[in-house]
């Protein structure tokens, strides 16, 4: 059951991702959302764009520069990497390992709602 819950949670987000409108945010956010809901999941949003900015942009560059070899994460990516610390494989590296799961969490839905730059 947990398995199935882990594999539905990035394909849930990835199709919320393709139903969404650009419009007024810096979030790609569906547009038949209600606004309690989607205040809600700007303000979830906000905390792993916070949390990225602490733990994360100094070597991933979308917030900060970054290390120019250090790429920005693609949805593949963070679906990989959310598999591993579900699944606790192996150590994580750099800060991930002082972060709770939910905060984790919290950053990789924020690198996958968020709006890239034209030419990044």
């Amino acid at each position: 059951m947990k398995s199935t819950l882990l594999t539905l949670g990035p394909l849930a987000v990835a199709a919320l991702v393709m139903q969404c409108s650009p419009k007024n945010s810096e979030y790609l956010i569906p547009e038949n959302m209600n606004p309690s809901s989607k205040q809600s999941l700007v303000s979830y949003l906000d905390r792993g764009k916070l949390l990225y900015g602490q733990f994360c942009s100094e070597c991933h560059g979308i917030n900060g520069g970054g290390k120019e070899n250090i790429p920005n994460f693609s949805h593949a990516q963070l679906d990989i990497y959310q598999a591993k610390i579900s699944m606790s494989a192996g150590k994580n590296h750099g800060m991930v390992d002082s972060l709770s799961y939910a905060e984790v969490e919290s950053i990789l839905n924020y690198l996958r709602f968020r709006k890239k730059e034209v030419g990044k």
